[in-house]
């Protein structure tokens, strides 16, 4: 409470500041112009000058001094402006999820509506499991670096589903012209409506970038910490009476029957990341000699940990026999990486990296009911991986392929990833993307061991890598909207089934309940995703719409056949220009299909041959969202439809979506 009296005190403080009187029509202007000059003041001291682009309800402060760069080295300007694309990151990922079905509770999980998940797509190895409780966690791929003047500030409050908020800041500056330093941390909690659902969250980034005076030598690294529990209600065991029926009783969720009781799960990883590299050719920026090539040489290295864990206090028969009346499971991936590189740049022929690299990987379990003495509860070795890059840009066009082949090793065959870009008139923009891949299935699904008896299997010789191919096509066009379209072929496609039908049920030791194979033929899987939005003055109408479809002998891979959202808003300067509003209202909806089910022993989902299917059912929000100066306001009422469509929206089988809520959250940036 004393949190949210701090927050309304500090956005009146914002508000009171903002209402300066204007005088004529140019009082936008002048709003900004301020805004503008109270960063040049800080700016002068150092001898730089601002490059900002101003406009009437953003200022950007990135494309000369104030720089966020990605992993892959693209500058991204730093954005105060408040869009629809902001409103819909206004979640627990800070992504926009339309793909995506979070469970009841925030931070609980998340099911994926197109299959495509995260690390599936991303990763050469294979990946540990849980894949429901992974969404959160940063790769590699995800962290960012930063190149800034004066320290810079932002952060992002939200309030969770029931008793609890999610805080995530980060302040970044240099020591510095070469050398930059940023600190992140994100703390969350929600109790949620049901009992045992209790979600806690927290995830510590730090990271560095530097570069010499001269340009040729630059050096990066970063620290990931994330430590993510979840209680584990097993789903409802009286759905029809309790939650489908409306009983007015048992709008309390917390008096609704469940499954398990004193269960929890936990995903937890962290990773030291650093790389440098040095140019070997680079001429002196201040002669006119122009550089005809360049030679770089590169090293890379990183230790990366992840576990997957579930526990309780007493077992039950939801999963089968048991042998420790006291449940607790993990399993752990180590993943230790080398790699040295040589890139070589020139005007005609492009840009050509070769690279070799070591991966040396441990996967274990802490379980005792399955000793390790002849070290056979453990899977370990190296892979060696030859890797190759070629960049080439022609004119409008560009031409990106990466290659990664294993020489030596198991669980890793090969990668292909090539993709050509283009722009017409820069109104039209296209990536068309090939991409071959073939690996062994997670590791989870070669080999798991349990406390639960009937959740013990070894696939490490009688599974068959998988074989991805996949043609994607990209499309983003102020004028004919955005279309993305994908066609994927997958041989020997590996997931978790239960052939019942039933959501868990008890079966012979012998049989586990639930387990993983490997299809037999090839599921295809076709994307087609349009995105457009059509302003009419101070209006706008976000349309998405995207239908897929499915080719396959065995039920693989279910997914719903189509998935819609559109937004209405209106947008406007108020209060004589001091705050921009906006404010609207948002409409989701996806067709039934037979959801999976979801299993907590291992944070993952399993396809079901039979049962009833679900979906079909609309979500609606409204939400009202401003900014004052650098600050970003959101109120959103989430599912406002849920009293009056019927309690039937389920994300797994007894796993119901949330109720109506009311959330609020701020995202605030500070310049020094």
């Amino acid at each position: 409470m004393k949190l949210h009296f701090c927050l309304l005190f500090v956005l009146l403080s914002q508000f009171s500041l903002a209402q300066v009187p204007k005088k004529g029509n140019n009082s936008s202007r002048q709003f900004d112009e301020s805004m503008r000059r109270e960063v040049q003041s800080v700016l002068s001291e150092k001898g730089m000058k601002i490059d900002t682009i101003v406009k009437r309800d953003t200022i950007r402060l990135g494309t000369k001094d104030f720089k966020i760069i990605s992993h892959k080295r693209d500058t991204i300007a730093l954005d105060s402006s408040l869009s629809i694309s902001k409103y819909y990151k206004f979640n627990f990922l800070r992504k926009d999820d339309l793909e995506l079905m979070p469970f009841a509770n925030m931070g609980q999980g998340y099911a994926s509506l197109t299959g495509d998940y995260k690390e599936n797509n991303q990763t050469y190895l294979p990946f540990i499991g849980g894949k429901a409780k992974s969404y959160h966690y940063m790769d590699t791929e995800d962290v960012n670096y930063y190149n800034v003047p004066i320290p810079t500030t932002e952060a992002t409050f939200i309030t969770s589903v029931d008793n609890g908020q999610f805080l995530d800041i980060y302040i970044t500056f240099n020591m510095s012209k070469q050398f930059n330093i940023s600190l992140e941390n994100t703390g969350f909690r929600s109790v949620g409506k049901y009992s045992s659902e209790d979600a806690r969250f927290a995830n510590f980034r730090t990271s560095f970038n530097y570069t010499s005076k001269n340009s040729k030598y630059a050096l990066r690294g970063h620290f990931v910490g994330l430590s993510s529990e979840n209680e584990e209600h097993g789903g409802l065991t009286r759905e029809e009476d309790q939650f489908e029926s409306g009983d007015s009783r048992y709008l309390d969720r917390k008096i609704v029957d469940l499954r398990l009781y004193g269960a929890s799960s936990s995903f937890k990883g962290k990773r030291y990341y650093m790389d440098h590299q040095y140019e070997l050719t680079r001429v002196n920026k201040d002669t006119a000699q122009k550089r005809k090539s360049d030679l770089k040489l590169g090293h890379m290295m990183s230790y990366e940990s992840r576990s997957v864990g579930f526990s309780q206090n007493g077992a039950s028969d939801l999963f089968g026999d048991f042998e420790n009346s006291i449940i607790d499971d993990k399993a752990i991936l180590e993943l230790g990486k080398q790699q040295v590189s040589a890139e070589f740049t020139n005007p005609i022929l492009g840009e050509l990296t070769a690279s070799l690299e070591s991966d040396h990987y441990s996967y274990r379990f802490n379980s005792t009911s399955v000793p390790d003495s002849l070290g056979l509860n453990r899977m370990e070795d190296t892979e060696l991986i030859l890797g190759g890059r070629y960049i080439k840009k022609l004119g409008a066009f560009s031409l990106k392929g990466d290659l990664q082949y294993t020489l030596v090793g198991n669980l890793s065959d090969y990668l292909l990833n090539a993709t050509l870009s283009g722009a017409i008139k820069d109104q039209h923009q296209f990536d068309l993307n090939l991409k071959l891949k073939s690996r062994m299935p997670d590791f989870n699904y070669l080999f798991y061991q349990s406390d639960y008896t009937n959740y013990r299997w070894d696939h490490r010789e009688d599974f068959s890598f998988e074989k991805s191919s996949a043609l994607s096509f990209v499309m983003k066009s102020s004028l004919l909207g955005n279309l993305d379209a994908s066609l994927s072929l997958i041989d020997h496609f590996t997931y978790l089934t239960n052939d019942s039908g039933l959501v868990l049920h008890t079966v012979d030791s012998s049989s586990p309940t639930i387990r993983p194979v490997q299809s037999g033929s090839t599921v295809g899987h076709l994307k087609l995703k349009y995105n457009k939005e059509f302003k009419f003055g101070k209006w706008a109408f976000d349309h998405t719409s995207l239908i897929q479809k499915v080719e396959q002998k065995e039920d693989a891979l279910m997914l719903p056949h189509y998935l819609t959202r559109n937004t209405l808003y209106f947008s406007s300067d108020v209060f004589d220009h001091a705050m921009f509003l906006q404010t609207g209202i948002s409409f989701k909806y996806f067709t039934s299909y037979r959801a999976n089910g979801y299993l907590p022993l291992m944070g993952e989902f399993y396809t079901r041959s039979q049962g009833e299917n679900l979906g079909a059912y609309p979500l609606i929000d409204l939400f009202i969202n401003a900014r004052i100066r650098q600050t970003r306001i959101f109120f959103k009422a989430e599912h406002i439809n849920a009293p009056l469509s019927g309690y039937n929206y389920y994300v797994a089988p007894s796993y119901p979506y949330r109720d109506f809520v009311v959330r609020f959250g701020l995202v605030w940036n500070f310049f020094n």
